[in-house]
């Protein structure tokens, strides 16, 4: 049981009860193999193993670095997005000034203080266009694409209108057209009015 891997050859030899030997005996050759973790085969498999094992290891390393670093980046990213929220919260619904967002013309969304220039509630707004309840100067005009003024010596971003207020009176509103953006996939374009 501890013969080392290799070929044997048993020979025997037999006394009689007269002390005569016989002629030696052989056996067949006896192949004693390696056992299984010395062959060659298996030192292959333990290495393809051991390099899957640390393939596995570095995967998963980098995997979870990745992960961290995309939920670092989310979280950085929510951040941002909050605080973009907070701003826009504090500019869009506690201003001075005016704010009204148009898409083709009609007014889609106005905050309280463009609200109570007009005197108008939101839902009767946007029912209207806003031609309708601005006018200007006889030589002036609005254009209906870009909603800025349209005068004898050239196009203004920063224009006076004089507007209707609901109760029938009209009030003198200072007026700024900004560059168009998209706003729920349609070209948008924002007022911003003071009195």
């Amino acid at each position: 049981t501890n013969l080392n891997p290799g070929k044997y050859r048993l020979h025997l030899r037999a006394q009689n009860l007269d002390g005569i030997w016989s002629e030696p005996i052989s056996s067949a050759w006896i192949t004693i193999a390696n056992p299984y973790w010395k062959t060659s085969w298996f030192f292959v498999l333990m290495l393809l193993l051991s390099i899957m094992v640390v393939a596995a290891i570095i995967k998963y390393v980098s995997d979870f670095r990745q992960a961290r670093a995309l939920e670092n980046l989310v979280e950085q990213r929510t951040r941002e997005l909050q605080e973009s929220e907070t701003k826009y919260r504090l500019i869009a619904e506690n201003p001075i000034d005016g704010i009204v967002l148009l898409q083709d013309g009609q007014v889609i969304w106005a905050n309280q203080t463009a609200l109570d220039l007009v005197g108008l509630t939101l839902e009767a707004f946007v029912k209207e266009p806003l031609s309708h309840r601005f006018s200007l100067a006889q030589d002036q005009a609005v254009d209906d694409e870009n909603y800025r003024l349209t005068t004898a010596t050239g196009v203004e971003q920063l224009y006076e209108v004089s507007a209707r207020h609901e109760l029938g009176h009209h009030i003198h509103l200072e007026v700024f057209a900004s560059q168009s953006f998209n706003f729920q996939r349609r070209e948008t374009f924002m007022l911003i009015m003071r009195d």
